[in-house]
């Protein structure tokens, strides 16, 4: 038979094969599926069972109503229930072999310490333990409150262990995700919000993990009237001085200087559009709305590349290259362009530029092309 499919994280379901719900027809079903789920193959008594489910009526009652719930469910189940439900004597339980169960394979998959097991294990957890389950009886909300807590703490250390190996393998966009996560299941642990503002700082954004700070201050100072811990505090001063001193050492692990581009650019949507490109990818960028902006722009200060639109204002993209040629400036040039043809781009090489780009932009495009021009140029 297929497999039973039971999902208890965030909520919920049960399916006998992907896309084919399993119709039960009481919330008490499904609230006696999820325990018997969580423990496939333990046995239980109906004593045990009604008592969970049916606490506030008589002993008979609870038997009787525990009877018609047992129906419900092998009706909807249909020839396989025998299989599915075990059994023994005046106990049963949930063939282990038949059933999966996403708690289950979250908390096996948390157990192994490597990156991917670990994501695939998060992956799962889409929410706290019957998140908005509820019926109404005091034991089974006591043990959903116990199992809840017992596998928030399994996530909690689970995204622990996989923001700490992906730091260490320098994967700091995914490091960054695996502790908002962390921040957003414990606003409290305040060791999260400090691995997030030293992933901020790793990746040169001083302005967001000041604000991470401030996000953990008002946390704690509202949550438990209470000042943030002094490891805390360290770390915010730390990173004050490190914004004020921006040609510092920098960090420990001794950042490299940030990439410096100019982006010429006319069109305010096409500029936004690349600037957040940019930006995403941690680059300093500084703006230009036509040529003769930009090359006012070169004459103050060095930059790594130049993003240049052929179609601007004043000086054009074109003329541009000419004076930068004219002047002997070294800085690898890509041209972007919408307007058709080929001859736009092969004088934009004759002039100099290093690479050719049609508009719409697209990011993986513009990503690698940068990586290979900065690779090229020694930047």
């Amino acid at each position: 038979m297929s497999h039973l499919t039971i999902e208890v994280l965030g909520g919920f379901s049960c399916s006998v094969a992907p896309g084919q719900p399993l119709a039960l027809p009481t919330r008490k079903g499904e609230a006696l599926l999820a325990f018997l789920a969580l423990q496939p193959g333990t046995f239980h008594s109906r004593e045990k069972l009604a008592s969970l489910l049916w606490g506030d009526t008589g002993e008979e009652q609870a038997r009787q109503s525990l009877r018609q719930t047992l129906f419900g469910i092998r009706k909807a189940l249909g020839d396989s229930s025998d299989e599915v439900i075990r059994v023994e004597t005046d106990r049963l339980s949930l063939a282990s072999n038949l059933v999966n169960v996403d708690a289950l394979r979250f908390l096996e998959l948390v157990k192994v310490t490597s990156i991917e097991s670990l994501q695939e294990g998060v992956a799962l957890y889409k929410g706290e333990l019957l998140d908005g389950f509820n019926v109404n009886e005091e034991a089974f909300e006591e043990w959903v409150s116990t199992e809840r807590d017992r596998i928030r703490e399994k996530a909690l250390v689970a995204y622990g262990k996989l923001l700490e190996l992906l730091t260490a393998a320098g994967r700091l966009d995914e490091a960054v995700q695996a502790a908002l996560r962390t921040v957003s299941l414990d606003p409290l642990r305040e060791s999260a919000h400090r691995s997030l503002m030293s992933l901020y700082m790793k990746q040169r954004r001083p302005d967001a993990a000041l604000k991470q700070y401030q996000n953990c201050a008002d946390i704690v100072r509202r949550k438990l009237s209470v000042e943030p811990e002094q490891e805390t505090k360290k770390l915010h001063e730390e990173i004050l001085r490190l914004r004020s001193a921006p040609d510092a050492a920098g960090t420990a692990e001794s950042k490299p200087a940030q990439v410096s581009v100019l982006l010429v650019e006319d069109n305010a949507l096409s500029r936004e559009l690349v600037r957040a490109i940019l930006h995403e990818h941690h680059y300093s960028v500084t703006i230009a709305e036509d040529g003769a902006q930009a090359l006012i722009q070169m004459g103050k200060k060095t930059f790594d590349l130049v993003l240049l639109d052929a179609n601007l204002p004043n000086v054009d993209g074109m003329t541009f290259l000419e004076v930068m040629k004219q002047n002997g400036f070294a800085t690898p040039i890509i041209m972007m362009t919408a307007m058709p043809g080929d001859e736009i781009e092969i004088k934009a090489f004759d002039l100099g530029a290093v690479d050719f780009i049609r508009k719409p932009v697209q990011k993986a495009v513009l990503v690698k092309r940068i990586e290979k021009a900065l690779r090229e140029s020694g930047s």
